[in-house]
């Protein structure tokens, strides 16, 4: 299992859009995010009066580390947030060269390279800062100095000072596709891009293909993370809760509450928290491939807001729908729906 940890940008290597998905589970086995939020490169190591120690960043990576069972390899994705915040300003305010400010971030994730590899054999991947965008796409949850050229010289000169010291001590690998990102004049090609700070899936192929250049350069004896073929052998249960658009509209003497499920699947188990103004709720559950086409599935009553529904071990249906008296007022307050599926949670 390749686990990989850190900021945002960790999150695309599950295969899952952060923009558009707020859970942060990988899409594939083999692969293991552990988002931190907005941690700093800078962090990872402490200064001791003996040398250097895991900084607050460091020691949640040698935590998860060692609670992930079957990791194979490691892959740190830290330097982004450093350099789009601080490696610019800190020039312009210190006088000092562009790269000098850089060498100081990026001297701190080669240090807590080092201290890793005292830990353990596996493999270690770093993956090198995306470039960032023009200053339309920010706002003040992501503060940035210098212009968007400004920023992607930086973070080349990041990628530059963390490769050179890749090559240097042999202890880990850097995947970058920073080249792949800008055009010649040092701008982000947005179409790899999800919203001009996190890449899409387009980037996600990117990343993909470099690092698998990296394990057959360097023989190392890892499974390709990214098998497109490994769905189960068996179908599971299946929570696909945020994959349903709920649509509540009047059909005549009727409140019908409707849950699209977004494709032809097989429910198992649903519940349901309702809010009602009554004592009692008695609705009736329909589903079926079309809208137009719905067939009762069961009346139930309700004392309490809670209630959970299992269905038939054959039925199917695209659309399911909960419908109530158009005098009463319901509305929804929780869903959970199962389903069998030859995909992996």
């Amino acid at each position: 299992m390749l686990l990989v940890i850190g900021d945002s940008h960790a999150v695309i290597w599950g295969g899952r859009l952060i923009v558009r998905e707020s859970d942060s589970r990988s899409l594939f086995p083999n692969i293991s995010i552990r988002y931190l939020g907005a941690p700093l490169a800078y962090n990872l190591i402490a200064e001791t009066a003996s040398g250097v120690a895991p900084g607050k960043w460091g020691i949640e990576v040698l935590k998860h580390l060692s609670e992930t069972p079957g990791v194979t390899a490691i892959c740190l994705s830290f330097g982004e947030i450093d350099v789009r915040t601080r490696a610019v300003k800190v020039a312009m305010d210190t006088g000092r060269p562009l790269k000098h400010s850089v060498a100081d971030i990026g001297s701190r994730l080669v240090a807590f390279c080092d201290l890793l590899r005292k830990e353990t054999a596996l493999p270690i991947f770093v993956a090198a800062p995306v470039p960032t965008t023009h200053g339309d796409s920010w706002d003040s949850h992501y503060p940035a100095y210098g212009s968007e050229r400004e920023r992607n010289a930086a973070t080349r000169l990041f990628v530059d000072y963390v490769s050179a010291k890749s090559r240097e001590t042999g202890s880990f690998h850097v995947v970058s596709v920073f080249d792949q990102l800008v055009d010649s004049t040092l701008r982000a090609r947005t179409e790899f891009f999800a919203d001009k700070i996190h890449l899409n899936t387009k980037g996600l192929d990117l990343l993909i293909a470099e690092f698998r250049r990296i394990v057959r350069e360097h023989d190392l004896p890892l499974i390709d993370f990214w098998d497109p073929s490994s769905l189960l052998s068996d179908a599971s249960l299946r929570e696909i809760s945020k994959e349903i658009a709920l649509n509540v509209e009047t059909q005549g003497q009727t409140n019908a509450i409707q849950l699209d499920l977004g494709y032809g699947t097989f429910p198992r188990r649903l519940k349901l928290a309702l809010k009602f103004d009554r004592p009692r709720l008695s609705f009736t559950l329909s589903g079926g491939l079309s809208k137009q086409r719905l067939a009762p599935i069961g009346t139930y009553e309700m004392a309490s807001p809670k209630i959970e529904i299992e269905f038939p071990e054959s039925y199917s249906c695209r659309f399911l729908q909960i419908a109530v008296e158009s005098s009463i007022k319901v509305s929804v307050d929780d869903i959970k729906l199962e389903v069998r599926s030859f995909l992996r949670p």
